[in-house]
């Protein structure tokens, strides 16, 4: 049986959105600000940005230093801003 490579796939629905970007991920080229962050205020600025994030550790910060990225230049476009605007919910 083969398995079928999904890491393209966009799954939308009114409610949720789902999408596979890891090879996207690889390539991103991060800022030096985000790249110097430290584990602490990693996990302050994925709060900040709205985007709250799991245990933040030596194994998960580059993965999290990604998603920050992309999370950030999302609320850019959005709101011309790199923090979130509202605040997210537990």
């Amino acid at each position: 049986m083969e398995i079928e490579d999904i890491s393209n796939i966009v799954l939308d629905d009114d409610e949720a959105s789902f999408e596979v970007v890891e090879e996207e991920e690889k390539s991103i080229e991060l800022p030096e600000d985000i790249k110097n962050l430290q584990i602490i205020e990693l996990r302050e600025r994925l709060i900040k940005a709205g985007f709250p994030p799991g245990p933040v550790t030596i194994t998960t910060q580059s993965m999290y230093k990604k998603k920050l990225f992309i999370q950030e230049m999302k609320n850019f476009k959005e709101y011309g801003v790199r923090e979130n605007l509202l605040p997210f919910e537990n």
